[in-house]
């Protein structure tokens, strides 16, 4: 791409600008196909595509190796703005997605390390001395941020649906465990599952949560009128002391991905062993973590055979680095070629923390002729009560926030229909946030890392 530089030998030039340079040099959008000026780029992704890496970065505390990884994989996978500021976790985490999409792509020359996490650097005003707005404008952006934060919750809600109408219908069609009974909620984040248990005649409800959502969850339980009957608590339940010593409910959402991973399990068996009275229930009180394999030849050579041609060199050592750690996606129906697996049950009436980890034997029937190019990780929840209710973050399943987790094979595995495919799973804790997780099959050993 042509840039102009000054000429440093004219008796005009003062010296080097770095801004000379900065304000004469176009950056292709990483969402259209329009081209803004650099110092205009960031503003442009905001105001055209409701974009704020400022957001993302305080969001993902990102580096500047963050970003550019998160540049490439826009770029790679061609994915909408919307999608990338509804993202739960570093999906661009891949050092593949150092290598440019687009040579010279100006999006890699600003520097990160100016961009204030969680603050829009300001526009360069028509004199370019970026001088204060005036109030009406600087008024028309706060309520341009408050209808970007309105569709950020409506967003956030809908893809939390199944899961909150789940434990809404658990609780409230299920009014009869829940009435005059005391109930702690787990992690309660905004207080949805307070208010629900609160609606649903609850004698007392205690919410606790160690994150600062804690301060925005008491003015909407304060808004709803509830504050009488819901008291929140900030801070860590092993290291707090509760208002009540035993309560007769624990409610928490306290899965991770593929079930295990960054979960809450080790709380809530605290919880259980300090604070449930005898005969108490905790909702949800089961839930199974399950296999099915995949057929995605599409995603297996854009992800795993990309390495073996890049402008005619091989970079197959690469491949380990993509195959070592699972992908978290929602993956399509139509490509759900096996049966699924039941690989553990957790009950969590009676399970320790070393239910995490676990070695399961699975075979899986192919529904058709197929070619297994990974497999697919998810779980099901289940409310064992007068009206059970039970949901699933399965592929046949409306998407949830934990997608599924796909583990991709280097090698695919042609199967017939009904032909069965037998292998064996371990999970294992690796260290407090992170998992280790070997899959063995037809004498080979593929293990992958989610951390």
């Amino acid at each position: 791409m042509a840039t102009d530089v000054p000429d440093l030998s004219s008796d005009e030039s003062e010296g080097y600008n770095e801004n000379d340079i900065e304000e004469k040099t176009d950056a292709k959008c990483l969402f259209c196909s329009d081209c803004v000026n650099i110092s205009e780029s960031l503003i442009h992704l905001k105001e055209k595509h409701n974009f704020d890496i400022s957001y993302l970065r305080a969001k993902f505390n990102m580096d500047c190796y963050d970003y550019i990884k998160l540049i490439n994989y826009i770029r790679t996978n061609k994915i909408e703005a919307s999608e990338v500021m509804q993202l739960s976790d570093r999906v661009w985490n891949d050092d593949r997605f150092l290598k440019p999409v687009l040579e010279d792509d100006t999006f890699l020359m600003i520097d990160f390390d100016e961009i204030e996490a969680g603050v829009l650097p300001p526009p360069a005003s028509a004199n370019g001395k970026g001088e204060a707005k005036g109030d009406a404008e600087n008024h028309s952006i706060i309520m341009k941020q408050v209808d970007e934060l309105q569709d950020t919750v409506k967003e956030l809600m809908n893809q939390d649906r199944v899961r909150t109408e789940s434990y809404r219908d658990a609780i409230m069609m299920n009014k009869s465990v829940i009435e005059k009974k005391t109930v702690l909620d787990l992690g309660c984040g905004t207080g949805i599952l307070s208010m629900f248990a609160a609606s649903a005649d609850a004698a007392k409800v205690m919410g606790i949560d160690q994150s600062e959502i804690i301060y925005s969850a008491m003015d909407i339980i304060r808004e709803n009128g509830m504050d009488k009957n819901i008291t929140l608590i900030k801070g860590r339940l092993e290291d707090t002391v509760l208002p009540l010593d035993k309560v007769d409910v624990i409610i928490s959402e306290w899965m991770g991905y593929f079930l295990l991973y960054e979960a809450m399990l080790d709380s809530v068996i605290y919880a259980r062993e300090h604070h449930l009275s005898k005969g108490g229930l905790l909702l949800p009180n089961r839930c199974t973590a399950n296999l099915v394999g995949i057929e995605d030849n599409d995603r297996h050579r854009q992800l795993i055979h990309f390495w073996e041609d890049v402008y005619g060199f091989r970079m197959t050592c690469m491949q380990s680095e993509v195959l070592r750690e699972p992908s978290v996606e929602v993956v399509p129906k139509d490509k759900i070629v096996t049966s699924s697996f039941v690989l553990t049950e957790i009950d969590l009436y009676s399970c320790s923390t070393d239910c995490i980890n676990y070695t399961s034997e699975f075979s899986l029937e192919a529904l058709r002729d197929c070619t297994i190019t990974s497999f697919a990780g998810y779980f099901d929840v289940f409310f064992d009560l007068p009206v059970p209710i039970q949901f699933s973050t399965g592929p046949v399943s409306e998407a949830t926030h934990w997608k599924q987790t796909v583990f991709f094979l280097k090698q695919p595995i042609p199967l017939q229909k009904g032909e069965t495919l037998t292998g064996k799973l371990t999970c294992m804790r690796k260290e407090v946030r992170s998992l280790a997780v070997t899959i063995s099959l037809l004498g080979q050993v593929h293990k992958f890392t989610l951390s």
